[in-house]
């Protein structure tokens, strides 16, 4: 009998690996104070929980590509941070620059989460239940 994208183990891997992704840009965004930004950007795509996702995965190359991409986006965002301690030259960091790499980036995201089967809604919920592993791991000690 043929899996479903649900009972797929491969395919539910890459889904709590995307929310485990979730999670870290998250943090990332409080960290640098964007959370009005991604909001924002989030909430302007939420339309595409309602656009059907793919049938199929993407292929090995396409996968490729969009990971490049995300790469891409998060290595400008963090090449535009100038003030690096070991530097002899300060430069002021272009903070619209490294804010529009960042936007990029989970734009990125939101694409490459949809291209794998997992719209928005079901990222949100992949986010939750990785969440409640991950408490269930720091009572336990793990």
């Amino acid at each position: 009998m043929e899996q479903t994208r649900e009972e797929n183990p491969i395919v539910q891997n890459i889904h709590e690996e995307l929310a485990d992704v979730l999670h870290f840009m998250s943090e990332q965004v409080i960290l640098i104070g964007m959370e009005k930004e991604v909001t924002h950007l989030v909430e302007r795509n939420m339309h595409w929980a309602a656009i059907k996702v793919p049938e199929t995965m993407p292929s090995d190359a396409e996968t490729s590509r969009y990971y490049g991409e995300l790469t891409y986006h998060m290595a400008m965002a963090c090449h535009k941070l100038k003030n690096k301690p070991w530097k002899q030259s300060h430069r002021e960091t272009d903070k619209h620059e490294f804010k529009n790499h960042i936007l990029d980036f989970w734009r990125s995201f939101m694409f490459f989460c949809h291209v794998n089967r997992l719209p928005l809604d079901g990222l949100f919920i992949e986010y939750h239940k990785k969440h409640a592993v991950n408490k269930t791991r720091q009572q336990t000690g793990y």
